[in-house]
């Protein structure tokens, strides 16, 4: 992969929760009704402020691909950025993505069902 890809995934994931970001919204809680969208929402918005373009920000299997394909695996994703803690970035992206429990067997977004 394109160093400055590489760089750019980085920075974004480095970033979550700074000050650039202070217009991107936050997720509601992991098992809120409203997660699935607020989820989607965050990470569109933190993705462009990232200088990623395109359809890449619109959708989150794209996006997903992409940080897995640059940084190896979720746990290395998540335990890149550094204001959300690692299991919670963890549950959040595979109760969007599957469904089910979280870590600490809360049902996902209140219904267990995934979001796309």
């Amino acid at each position: 992969m394109n160093g400055s890809i590489k760089g750019v995934l980085a920075c974004c994931l480095l970033a979550f929760g700074s000050a650039s970001f202070a217009a991107c919204p936050s997720a509601a809680p992991i098992t809120s009704a409203e997660f699935c969208q607020s989820f989607k929402a965050a990470t569109e918005c933190h993705c462009v402020f990232s200088g990623l373009r395109g359809g890449i920000c619109t959708n989150m299997n794209q996006f997903y691909i992409k940080m897995i394909n640059t940084l190896g695996t979720l746990p290395r994703v998540c335990s890149l950025q550094r204001y959300t803690a690692t299991q919670e970035c963890i549950d959040d992206w595979n109760c969007y993505r599957y469904g089910g429990l979280t870590s600490d067997g809360q049902l996902c977004s209140g219904t267990g069902h995934a979001c796309d």
